[in-house]
Parts: structure tokens; sequence; C-alpha cells
């Protein structure tokens, strides 16, 4: 991400980490995940390294113009975050830090929600019970995978209770 003197973020992002701008209190902008086919997203690698199937930068970035707002909060984070807090949870944990920061230092503020946001996403990866938003992912993967619609939910929830008991 690139900031420029007019307050717009220049973006180019390649896998599964990315940006969210919240505004408000709501996500009004979030980069795309660049991936070759579920759960397997591009990687940044060196060209002359030998293997196969290199990702460049160059053709695989997605790239951003964002004009950014005062206020805006602009949030860099990995697959580890987004894969683990729901939307709604992220924004409950940045209006959370943002009104215990107010009128303090801007830093302090910044590694606060970043300190938040951390120990949230480490939580929930280690609940096994926790309904993640990778788990919403992959279970929609698996069911576009064997065809599952709307109308074959019933008989779905059987043949997942089968086979995880």
């Amino acid at each position: 991400v690139q900031m420029t003197p007019d307050g717009r973020a220049l973006a180019a992002n390649v896998g599964d980490c990315g940006f969210r701008v919240v505004r408000d209190g709501a996500v009004v902008a979030a980069s795309e995940v660049g991936q070759h086919h579920f759960d397997c997203p591009y990687q940044l690698t060196d060209p002359n390294c030998g293997f196969d199937g290199v990702d460049l930068a160059e053709e695989r970035a997605v790239v951003s113009d964002l004009q950014l707002r005062a206020g805006d909060v602009l949030l860099l984070a990995s697959d580890g975050l987004y894969d683990n807090v729901h939307e709604a949870e992220l924004l409950e944990i940045v209006a959370a830090t943002l009104a215990q920061g107010a009128g303090g230092p801007a830093d302090r503020t910044t590694q606060g929600l970043a300190d938040a946001l951390a120990a949230r996403a480490s939580e929930h990866a280690l609940d096994p019970a926790y309904a993640s938003p990778y788990g919403a992912e992959w279970t929609a993967h698996q069911r576009e995978l064997m065809g599952i619609t709307e109308a074959d939910d019933s008989m779905f929830g059987k043949l997942w209770g089968a086979a995880a008991g």
C-alpha cells in the first residue's frame, strides 16, 4: 500500500492477505482474494527459483485505488485475521478500540487495534468449536463440489453429522 499526499491509498494485493477500509462502522472497501482455486492463493515467488507455476506479482496482483477520508481505518492483515474473525466482530473490535483510544496518541490506538484483532483471531483459531469465516467458506465449497442445493440442506446436515461423528 502506498499513501499519496491527496489521501489515496494505492494497493496491490496478491493472494489471501489483504485490506479492509472501515468507515463509519462499516467495511466500505475490501481486497479480493487472489487464488488459483479455493484454498490455493497466489504466492509471491522469485521467478529464478526454478519452481513451476510461479505467480508473478505483475501478472497476479489486484490493484486498487482507494480514496480515504478523515477517520477511515485501513486494516492490512493476513488470512490469519480474515479466516478467523467475522466481519461484524471485526467492526465491533475496531469501534471499541477507537472509543478507548479517543483523544490519545494515534500510534497507541493503532497498536491497541492490532493487538486486539490478533488476540481475537488467535482465540478463535485455537477454539475447535468456533464457526469461523474460513469454515463457512470451506463448507460452501464442499457443498458446491458435491452439488448440494438449498433443497438438500437437511440431507447434507445428516451426511455431515454422520461423517464427523
